[in-house]
C-alpha cells in the first residue's frame, strides 16, 4: 500500500539549522517533470522583479532548485521576495 504523506512541514527556530536541514535533503526529489516546469516558470517570473545583481545571489538559485524538487525553505535571512515565493508555492 502506497501512503501519500505529503506535504510535510519541518520547523526550526534557527536560520543556520534551517539551511543545514535543506542541504541534508540532498537529492530528494518530490516533483515530477511537469511540476518542476510549473515551479521553474513561477520562480523565474517572480525573480524578474529583483534587480539583476540580486537575481544572481546564491539564495535565489538555491530556492529555485529546492522548490523545483518540492522542498520549501523559509527563514528571516532570505530576501522578502523569495519568502513570498515559498509561501505561494507551499
Amino acid at each position: 500500500m502506497k501512503l501519500r504523506l505529503l506535504p510535510v512541514v519541518v520547523f526550526s527556530f534557527s536560520k543556520r539549522v534551517c539551511e543545514e536541514l535543506s542541504y541534508t535533503l540532498g537529492s530528494l526529489d518530490l516533483n515530477d517533470h511537469k511540476d518542476k516546469g510549473v515551479v521553474y516558470n513561477f520562480v523565474d517570473r517572480s525573480v524578474k522583479r529583483l534587480q539583476e545583481v540580486d537575481r544572481r545571489l546564491p539564495q535565489v538559485r538555491r530556492v529555485r532548485d529546492l522548490a523545483a524538487r518540492g522542498i520549501g525553505v523559509h527563514h528571516a535571512g532570505m530576501l522578502p521576495l523569495l519568502k513570498e515565493v515559498v509561501e505561494l508555492l507551499f
